[in-house]
């Protein structure tokens, strides 16, 4: 067996990929399981590593469910010399080695890993590493994961077959509920590894499904001597994926987070900064709501669920939900009644819709335009509410909202918010091209300093809309030009902007501790006086706004 040394959780993993000696930790060749008649398929990493990782994480739900298949082929793979010549004084002497060293990481990785998340500033701010894990999009929260996962298979001697010894790690149960399963992991690692029980410190590693594997069949070709040997290397092979998995990983969120919140330039801290938990909560079940009802069109008027009007029950053809479990939807008795004849011919034998048949885009809304729509409800005074993007100080001081608006033109008024709610409800988003223009038009009040650039809004109505605006909003101001009508939806106005809700909550509890300070102070009333005054003036400004009716 290979030397094992102390590698840092945080190697370059160019240097690791250049060394030789390495090379067996992600190739096919030298794995128990990818590619072989008693595995799975598996691509090659530097193919595609989100295939990778997705084949891997299939291969583990077919063959892990034995603890002692697993434990019985990559000793016939990674350690056959053992099994032939028996366990010699160096393999015993090596694994002692190897029992010191992950003894001193798992300390200093535990560690590392309890700081972070048990951290008590993390855990009292809304917008923590775990809320922007939570709000990035699957895409981004999979990539994380598959880093993470790739740089741990480079770092343990069993490389990518280390993965099979741990089938508690798998992208699909880290990543379900937007990360939950990964912080639920989390949580149970630091928890038993402090726990005061000093029997409960290694049950993670030690757990009912890796002792299974410790039973061996009547007729294995491994010796007792040589199985409780391996049985014991193995083991530090779980701790320390266990260990550097979750040290990498925790690095990955963080180091996202800290540049995201430097940046400003996804969605993930605008939404932190301007909802606290609770009202992103309710934003994610407005979200669920909202996609359960996606499909929900009436098979006879076509309308959705949105066009019908929330109060509207929508019937669901009983016979085939029975025969077929397949929904087909009415708004109402007289429309169930209306289609029968069309309907008729296909009920119960066929899933068949009008409207799927159209090919009708599912809908779908961001948590980026729920957060807007939410904003608009709350100041009804605004057609529109414009972020900064890329201002100097990170998001903390960049996620401003700021509200546009056609103040004096009614008219354009009522053909912008026809366009927005358009928009919010079409899967096609159709409007958007309208939207867009009239947004990027927008004039700034001489008074508002909002560095507030085209770009930016682009970039906002992309992350909201998830569609290319950019190539609708040109193809708008190309035809526009071609009719000579450039300044058509001209007009809107930039015209307030506000502090994000959650630095306004911290800054008014700053305010109102030093206002009591100040109030409690009797001398020197001639300078005292006026700066309370001026504190209180301030407090009041932050003070949430009823919004206009």
């Amino acid at each position: 067996m290979p030397a094992h040394d102390a590698l840092p959780a945080h190697m370059d993993i160019a240097k690791l990929k250049a060394n030789p000696e390495n090379a067996y930790r992600l190739d096919h060749r030298f794995s128990a399981w990818a590619n072989k008649r008693s595995g799975f398929p598996v691509i090659d990493i530097r193919a595609d590593r989100a295939k990778w990782v997705r084949d891997w994480d299939k291969g583990i739900g077919k063959i892990a469910s034995s603890a002692q298949t697993v434990f019985r082929e990559t000793a016939l793979t990674h350690n056959i010399m053992q099994i032939h010549l028996g366990i010699k004084q160096p393999d015993i002497d090596w694994l002692s080695r190897i029992q010191t060293i992950n003894a001193a990481n798992h300390t200093l990785y535990s560690e590392s890993v309890r700081d972070t998340w048990r951290n008590p500033r993390l855990l009292q701010i809304s917008y923590s590493p775990r809320d922007w894990f939570s709000l990035i999009d699957a895409e981004k929260r999979f990539q994380i994961v598959c880093d993470a996962l790739e740089k741990v298979c480079w770092n343990t001697i069993l490389g990518q077959d280390a993965r099979m010894l741990c089938p508690e790690i798998t992208g699909t149960a880290l990543l379900k509920q937007r990360g939950e399963g990964l912080f639920g992991f989390i949580d149970h690692y630091i928890d038993i590894t402090f726990s005061i029980e000093e029997a409960q410190r290694d049950s993670l590693t030690h757990n009912a499904w890796w002792i299974s594997a410790a039973q061996l069949e009547s007729n294995s070709p491994i010796s007792h001597e040589t199985a409780a040997h391996l049985y014991k290397f193995y083991t530090e092979v779980r701790r320390d994926f266990f260990n550097r998995f979750l040290t990498l990983i925790t690095r990955n969120i963080t180091e996202g987070w800290e540049a995201d919140m430097d940046s400003n330039l996804t969605s993930a801290p605008l939404i932190m900064l301007n909802t606290d938990r609770e009202g992103r909560r309710d934003i994610a079940s407005a979200r669920k709501m909202h996609k359960s009802k996606d499909t929900q069109i009436c098979e006879h008027c076509e309308r959705s669920q949105e066009e019908a009007g929330h109060s509207v029950r929508f019937l669901i053809c009983a016979v085939c939900k029975r025969k077929l479990n397949f929904a087909c939807y009415y708004c109402s008795k007289e429309c169930q009644k209306a289609d029968w004849r069309q309907h008729k011919v296909h009920c119960g034998k066929e899933k068949v819709s009008k409207s799927r048949d159209q090919g009708r885009p599912e809908y779908k809304r961001s948590m980026a335009l729920l957060l807007q729509l939410e904003m608009q409800n709350a100041h009804k005074d605004a057609d529109y509410l414009l972020f900064q993007r890329n201002a100097e100080g990170g998001a903390m001081f960049s996620a401003s909202p700021f509200k546009v608006a056609f103040q004096h033109d009614e008219e354009m008024r009522s053909l912008f918010r026809e366009k927005r709610a358009l928009a919010a409800i079409d899967a096609d988003r159709s409007g958007l091209d309208v939207l867009a223009k009239c947004l990027v038009d927008a004039h700034k009040d001489e008074e508002i300093e909002s560095r507030i650039e085209r770009e930016d809004i682009i970039k906002q109505l992309e992350e909201e809309y998830e569609v290319d605006v950019r190539a609708r909003l040109e193809a708008l101001e190309e035809k526009l030009e071609i009719e000579g009508d450039e300044p058509r939806y001209s007009g809107m106005c930039i015209f307030d902007g506000f502090l994000p809700k959650v630095i306004s909550k911290w800054f008014m509890g700053k305010l109102q501790t030093r206002i009591k300070q100040l109030e409690e102070v009797d001398e020197d009333p001639e300078f005292v006086g006026p700066l309370l005054q001026y504190l209180q003036g301030m407090a009041r400004n932050l003070e949430p706004i009823p919004p206009r009716t």
